[in-house]
């Protein structure tokens, strides 16, 4: 079960625990985290999976941290991506620029749409991401770059599990990605809304 935690106030907070959580199914139940550093305290957080949080830093590095546990796992660079879609970073967000015979670019992008899954037991994991409606992108552990998914635009749920990545879009299609080799496959599809 996964458990969705939310930040309280605490007026009795010591050094040591410097925010308590709860998750609202466990009415009588908090939970105490430590201190996550500084970096932790200068990022902010774009999408959570239990107790585990997608951070991202002014600077615009993303990464994932359990709460209690303080396991960190950094994640790719966001311009190492692979695809039709080159991103670098700017002052007010980023800059996307394909790489098509008719290059364009597009300014001040962010990240939308951030959905991240992890295995409590394994810590296999999938981080995706879009940026404007022109590609989703995802890295899996052991990934050192990030790959474009094919034919998406956005992104409202996943699953990762054994090499297959099961996408919910916003536009209500359900598809399933193999992503067991260097490429990610698509193996099949679904339109929800008719």
């Amino acid at each position: 079960m996964t458990k969705i935690f939310h930040l309280i106030d605490d007026e009795n907070n010591n050094n040591n625990y410097p925010c308590t959580l709860f998750n609202p199914e466990e009415r009588d139940k908090r939970y105490k985290t430590q201190d996550l550093g500084l970096e932790f305290a200068k990022s902010f957080c774009i999408s959570t999976y239990g107790s585990w949080l997608l951070m991202r830093h002014p600077l615009r590095s993303l990464y994932v941290v359990n709460l209690f546990t303080n396991e960190r796992i950094n994640l790719p660079s966001v311009e190492s991506q692979l695809g039709m879609v080159k991103v670098e970073r700017t002052l007010d967000g980023y800059e996307l620029r394909t790489t098509s015979p008719n290059e364009k670019v597009y300014k001040g992008i962010s990240i939308r749409t951030p959905v991240f899954w992890i295995d409590e037991r394994t810590n296999d994991y999938v981080v995706i991401w879009g940026l404007r409606d022109l590609c989703v992108v995802y890295s899996k552990k052991r990934d050192t770059s990030w790959t474009q998914l094919p034919k998406t635009a956005g992104c409202v749920d996943v699953v990762y599990k054994e090499s297959k990545l099961y996408f919910l879009g916003l536009s209500g299609c359900f598809l399933i990605f193999d992503l067991s080799g260097e490429t990610p496959q698509q193996i099949f599809q679904s339109n929800s809304n008719g």
